[in-house]
């Protein structure tokens, strides 16, 4: 609220009108007098060239660089001109708090909430300014925005080629190598592969047969699963005096684990066959390939099987 003056006062006189608002440096300002103090006071240091504010209270504790608290800030001055009865008038900026505030009328300090609110982006007055020109002066500080980068502004490259090499794979510290590998990216190390000779045959009827090479021992962690898979060309040929089909048969250990009938005669197993063993012993296990035909010949050519941990 305006304080009425016996007299007339030139506002454009070179000097400030409340002297409490300049002060030469710190020791200064924290000499202020607490009973000249309110919250939202604000005084300028001539030493560092900075605006302080009484910002949650009046004690020297709680002095903060005015705008500041959440980063830089700009500061705005602007002028309206009263007609007696307009309440509210908007500020070109935001300042978001009224504590970021300073009002004047004809010189005159105004008291936060009690002579104005702040209603973001308006001041709201209690009482009418009067009629003037120029005669309503609010100081106000606003943040300044963050910077926004665009989506996809940033389209460098993070590790360039060339960076990830041998010395520096090897030097990896083990303690970083740990979590559970994916299905398909398992180390080398568990990953088999066995080929079998030319050409097999066998003329033991009814019983299964170890073909030829076909056998690989592979250390398990008891964990996780073993496929073994028959691979690249495959060629079983039965040839039998009966019309019942032979057998191929998956083993672990001597003990059949699945078999899968063969038709008689020039038949073809496809190459993607695969059998799961869903859940091996732990440690050393021997996987093998074995036929078995009613009666005749068996030939196997060009074979060669695949075991890995999954």
């Amino acid at each position: 609220m305006g304080i009425t003056l016996a007299s007339n006062f030139d506002v454009n006189a070179a000097l400030p009108l409340d002297s409490r608002m300049i002060v030469a440096d710190l020791t200064a300002r924290d000499a202020i007098a607490a009973g000249r103090r309110f919250q939202g006071m604000c005084v300028y240091v001539v030493a560092d060239t900075l605006t302080y504010q009484l910002k949650t209270g009046i004690l020297n504790a709680d002095w903060v660089e005015y705008g500041g608290g959440a980063g830089a800030a700009v500061t705005y001055v602007q002028k309206f001109s009263g007609d007696g009865g307009s309440l509210t008038f908007t500020l070109a900026a935001d300042p978001l708090a009224i504590e970021n505030t300073m009002v004047f009328v004809d010189g005159v300090y105004q008291q936060k909430t009690l002579s104005y609110v702040l209603n973001t982006p308006d001041i709201d007055f209690v009482v009418a300014p009067p009629i003037g020109t120029d005669n309503i002066e609010v100081i106000y500080a606003t943040p300044v925005s963050p910077l926004v980068i665009p989506d996809d502004y940033i389209t460098t490259v993070h590790i360039l080629d060339g960076a990830v090499t041998d010395d520096k794979i090897v030097s990896m510290d083990a303690a970083k190598l740990t979590g559970t590998l994916p299905l398909g990216n398992l180390p080398t190390s568990n990953i088999f592969k066995t080929a079998s000779s030319a050409v097999f045959s066998t003329t033991t009827s009814a019983t299964y047969v170890d073909v030829t090479n076909l056998s690989q021992a592979i250390t398990c962690s008891g964990t996780r699963a073993v496929e073994v898979s028959l691979e690249s060309n495959i060629d079983l040929a039965i040839v039998s005096s009966t019309t019942s089909a032979g057998r191929i048969a998956f083993v672990r250990n001597g003990t059949v684990l699945n078999e899968v009938a063969v038709p008689i005669s020039n038949s073809y197993i496809p190459s993607t066959f695969r059998f799961l063993d869903a859940s091996p012993p732990a440690g050393s296990n021997t996987y093998k390939i074995q036929i078995k035909n009613p009666s005749g010949t068996t030939v196997v050519q060009y074979c060669s099987m695949v075991v890995r941990e999954t």
